[in-house]
């Protein structure tokens, strides 16, 4: 909250409050809003959306809520996440090439652990990188998308 001081010159209208007759001060509480509420949702680009769904189905376990489908072929899906969503659409809809999304971080519980299940599964993982309140690893999806996970070992 801020608060804003405005100053009335005789003879203005102030509506319910009637005419004016002096200079008088008029202290205002404005609220700043946020504009930005939340995150909507992450987008990955893909070549075979449908590919890259059963890929993030089956390596990470996420649960996708059913295709937006034009022609009988996938082009849109998404699962969600905590509060949030993460999709893949084509890349057409993206205006990015495959392989060139960078930005999303599935927060896990063991990122040891899970680090080696992915690489059970033949994915190429980096070795966790540790920071004084989490440790974070990176890989690629399986259309060259950098897919990171992150692991909070101090709240804050």
């Amino acid at each position: 909250m801020r608060s804003a001081a405005l100053f009335h010159r005789p003879g203005w209208n102030l509506g319910g409050l009637g005419v004016v007759n002096e200079v008088v001060p008029l202290f205002i509480r404005c609220q700043e809003k946020n504009v930005i509420k939340e995150i909507a949702f992450t987008a990955y680009p893909a070549k075979d959306v449908a590919g890259l769904r059963k890929w993030y189905e089956d390596t990470l376990g996420l649960k996708f809520s059913g295709p937006f489908e034009e022609d009988g072929v996938e082009k849109y899906n998404e699962a969600s996440v905590g509060n949030g969503w993460f999709s893949v659409l084509t890349s057409e809809w993206a205006d990015r090439e495959p392989g060139s999304a960078s930005g999303v971080f599935f927060e896990v519980d063991d990122i040891d652990g899970t680090i080696a299940n992915l690489r059970g599964k033949g994915i190429e993982v980096e070795d966790a990188y540790a920071t004084p309140v989490c440790k974070l690893t990176s890989f690629k999806d399986l259309e060259g998308n950098k897919v990171s996970l992150h692991q909070v070992t101090v709240p804050h």
